[in-house]
Order: structure tokens, then sequence, then C-alpha cells
């Protein structure tokens, strides 16, 4: 494994992102087995993409990307990204 594929590793399992989940997930469902397992793994991983999109959301503000823009990338109006992901609507 590479640097760059460790470091990859390392983040990802401190975001408590499985990197090795999505490959076995998209086995499951190309092969049509195992969908109870397979719809454990995917909401393992919608948990971990909850959390990481959370992280970058306090992220873009920190860096004074304003709640229209965000809203915008996540498909949501600036209130409702406000509602879901601020800190008493900050």
């Amino acid at each position: 494994m590479t640097d760059v594929q460790e470091e990859l590793v390392r983040r990802s399992q401190a975001l408590g992102l499985d990197p090795f989940a999505l490959k076995e997930l998209i086995d499951c469902v190309n092969r049509r087995k195992h969908p109870a397992y397979a719809l454990e793994l995917a909401a393992g991983m919608q948990r971990a993409l909850d959390r990481t999109i959370a992280f970058l959301v306090t992220e873009c503000r920190d860096q004074n990307y304003t709640w229209t823009a965000i809203g915008s990338t996540l498909g949501l109006t600036k209130q409702g990204a406000q509602q879901k992901y601020g800190v008493n609507g900050s």
C-alpha cells in the first residue's frame, strides 16, 4: 500500500468510514446475495457519511462559505441547511 493509500485509510477510519465496506456492499448487490448484510453495510455507511457531511459543513462555515452555497451543494435551501447543520443558526 502506498503512503497516500495508507493516509486515505487512516483518515476514513478516523471519520468512521470503513474503506473496504463499499466494495463489499457492491459485491453483495451485484451478486444479489446477503441482502440483510448489504443493508447493514449501507446503513453503517450512511451514518458515517452523515457524520462526515456535518464535519465538512462545519469546515466550510469556518472558511466563510455561505449557508446558501452549502445548502445548494446539499440540495437544501439556505434555511434548510441552517436548520439541519447550524449551531444556533450561526
